[in-house]
């Protein structure tokens, strides 16, 4: 049967035939002497043949018509049509119709498993977001240890980091390496004599070995507490009320000095460690506010006692020397009659005998 066939400029017309393609025809008139199934595709498409015909068997007759690709297992490929991003093929055989568009296909490798350095970042961008690509992130101030299949492959700073999301087991473990505190809160603790008190301590901790904290101990954080807490609690046991309200400061240093070797141990430094309050129980607090207001009590008698003491012997030095001489005294007496005489406005006598004491108070002695 002689069939005629005419192709537009940009369009193929394939022949099926007994479950295989028999002829490919490009653009342009010609008649055929064949039959079979006659289909029209587009150049620079994607060949999607029909149901039953099995691409991988008519690659001989696709060759000269059509781009193909076969990604072996581990890889991708991302096809480029006239320069603009179009898909990703996983594993596979594809083929292209040539002609028309412009197809570039870039094969990746991803049984490795760090990406290509020069590979661009706006093709990585949608690669992670279609599951292709694994990003693990490291915030500002922090460090993360990356281990591959439970080893520590590497320490890694600040930044993006993108792998491969194969079969290879990855794990991103972070640390805050500034600095933080730790608060021991309502520490309950018995003294040397017995008395019970709570106590709250603050210190301040940073991570500076991360391998250590991370790999080699389980909540660094946890037993930074514990370890500030036995310290602690070891010391107010040697002492006595007394003295630990007077030692504040020296138990904090104690606290600290045992403390910075087993904080290191755990990848730690220890930068400070304060005692903020101690709290006594009700009562006790009564019992010191009681010793308390009688030392002050005391010490504001005997200060009282002091000073009538020396103002006592101030008045028999100066007795003594207005025994010894009478002008003094008369000066004394000069000096009282003078501030007797500035509170009076008028004096008014009547009789007796005041003038005359007062002529003989003032007449030379």
């Amino acid at each position: 049967m002689l069939r005629f066939i005419k192709n537009p400029k940009g369009v193929l017309k394939v022949l099926f035939k007994d479950g295989g393609i028999k002829a490919i025809y490009g653009p342009g008139k010609r008649r055929v002497l064949e039959r079979g199934d006659l289909h029209s595709y587009a150049m620079g498409t994607k060949v999607d043949l029909p149901k039953g015909i099995d691409l991988r068997s008519n690659l001989n007759e696709l060759k000269d018509f059509a781009e193909v690709v076969d990604l072996k297992q581990d890889s991708i490929a991302v096809v480029y049509v006239n320069g603009v991003f179009s898909e990703v093929l996983i594993a596979g055989l594809y083929a292209y119709w040539k002609g028309v568009n412009q197809f570039e296909i870039k094969v990746f490798d991803t049984q490795a498993m760090e990406l290509p350095e020069n590979m661009d970042p706006t093709l990585r961008s949608i690669l992670a977001r279609r599951g292709f690509i694994r990003l693990m992130q490291v915030e500002h101030g922090e460090q993360g240890l990356l281990l591959k299949e439970g080893s520590l492959l590497k320490v890694l700073d600040p930044g993006e980091y993108f792998f491969w999301n194969n079969q290879l087991n990855l794990k991103l473990m972070k640390a805050n390496m500034q600095r933080r505190a730790v608060e021991l809160n309502g520490q309950e603790m018995l003294t040397k004599d017995k008395a019970s008190l709570r106590i709250n301590l603050l210190g301040e901790i940073r991570v500076v070995n991360i391998e250590r904290a991370l790999l080699e101990n389980k909540d660094y954080d946890k037993q930074a507490y514990y370890l500030l807490s036995m310290a602690l609690r070891s010391y107010v046991a040697e002492l006595s009320l007394d003295e630990l309200l007077s030692t504040k400061v020296e138990l904090a240093e104690k606290v600290a000095k045992t403390c910075s070797t087993k904080l290191a141990d755990i990848g730690l430094e220890l930068l400070e460690v304060g005692i903020r309050d101690i709290i006594l129980p009700g009562e006790m607090r009564q019992i010191m506010n009681e010793v308390l207001v009688a030392e002050k009590r005391a010490q504001a008698n005997s200060i009282t006692r002091r000073e009538e003491t020396a103002s006592t012997r101030s008045l028999m030095n100066t007795a003594k020397l207005m025994e010894n001489n009478p002008m003094l005294w008369k000066l004394k007496e000069m000096e009282y009659l003078e501030k007797v005489v500035s509170k009076v406005g008028t004096i008014n006598i009547t009789g007796g005998d005041f003038g005359a004491n007062l002529r003989e108070l003032l007449s030379p002695a």
